[in-house]
């Protein structure tokens, strides 16, 4: 039987009548919270499979991370992102989709996370699992102008070819 939904009997208050003690006094596990049910099923989750929870609770903590700095990226929060790549987070990290900070940057165009990004040692040539690089992101979404210029006078490689075999300035816009 499972402990989450088990309440002895012999604990349950059938009367209406006053108790002597109080309503908080019982507890029924399947009344947690979610965070500290998903805690209990995790802890047993480890001890039934023999998991070393203190290297996995250290890739958490880089998982949380890695999500993090790119929601900083995302939502253009340059100070903290700063504050993070001095704390020694690599900028050449990517995401589940293979985008770095700069690909990030230029998908938003936020020239300032861009900037960012290469002062801490940002490969300005790194492409996605598609094949795309931050210039090509650059053209697609319009930011040609601004932050594909910005990356060209930076020594951007406008030759690179992504998976769909298109250059960025094959996406149209000028510089």
């Amino acid at each position: 039987m499972d402990d989450r939904f088990y309440t002895p009997r012999a604990q349950v208050s059938t009367s209406r009548s006053n108790s002597t003690t109080s309503d908080n006094e019982y507890y029924t596990p399947r009344f947690l919270p979610p965070q500290q049910r998903q805690n209990e099923r995790l802890s047993s989750s480890y001890a039934e499979n023999d998991v070393d929870v203190e290297s996995q609770e250290g890739a958490n903590e880089g998982m949380r991370k890695v999500a993090n700095a790119f929601s900083l990226a995302r939502h253009g929060h340059a100070e903290a992102l700063d504050e993070l790549l001095l704390d020694g987070f690599d900028p050449n990290t990517r995401d589940d989709q293979g985008n770095t900070l700069i690909c990030i940057a230029a998908q938003n165009g936020n020239k300032r996370i861009l900037k960012i990004a290469l002062r801490h040692g940002a490969d300005i040539n790194s492409i996605n699992f598609k094949g795309n690089s931050a210039l090509h992101f650059s053209y697609r979404y319009g930011t040609a102008k601004s932050i594909g210029e910005y990356l060209l006078k930076k020594g951007a490689n406008p030759d690179i070819i992504n998976r769909d075999g298109l250059k960025a300035r094959d996406y149209g816009g000028e510089v």
